[in-house]
């Protein structure tokens, strides 16, 4: 049952936009630190996708959430107030998704072969689109709009963006297992 805007979770927004800023710095470094045996290859024990799989994935959902936050900033395309579902509201408090709970949508799904220049240039658009964000952040703070999430609600720009950090640290954490993985 979908909750009120008044029950909304604080979200500090330069928290946010510092998280994922360093996201990015740690994320981008495997592109040059990582051999190709690492980053290429999936280890079914912990995930059915590679590193670079899993980088590309995030980058792409990233610069659509901070779209998505662009568009609730401009007033969203939604004419009643932010609301957020239980699901919502539990991911957004407790900061966390559970693994293995979710399937990418075909937009965000990393393709089965990747190499370093596409991971390269989706990680230069995303940063692109989270840099956008940034130079708005006063009008993402005050956006009273709201667009719709499938399963968490209509969420305020604010939290696009702590939807975005929160499934990158998923993300990430899941790269790391792998290439915990690869050299154990």
């Amino acid at each position: 049952m979908p909750g009120s805007a008044s029950d909304a979770v604080e979200i500090v927004l330069s928290e946010e936009i510092e998280a994922l800023v360093d996201f990015y710095d740690r994320t981008e470094a495997y592109l040059d630190d990582r051999p190709a045996s690492d980053l290429f290859e999936p280890k079914p024990s912990v995930s059915d996708w590679s590193p670079a799989q899993h980088l590309y994935h995030i980058w792409r959902a990233n610069a659509s959430r901070r779209e998505a936050a662009r568009v609730a900033a401009g007033g969203g395309v939604d004419a009643e107030a932010p609301r957020l579902t239980d699901a919502g509201r539990r991911v957004l408090q407790n900061g966390h998704l559970p693994r293995g709970t979710a399937e990418a949508p075909d937009a965000v799904r990393a393709p089965a072969s990747l190499d370093r220049e596409a991971l390269r240039e989706a990680v230069h658009r995303s940063r692109k689109k989270l840099d956008d964000v940034a130079a708005e952040a006063e009008a993402v703070r005050a956006a009273p709009g709201g667009l719709e999430r499938p399963a968490w609600g209509r969420l305020t720009a604010r939290q696009w963006l702590r939807a975005a950090r929160i499934h990158s640290e998923h993300h990430e954490a899941i790269v790391r297992d792998i290439l915990d993985a690869a050299s154990g």
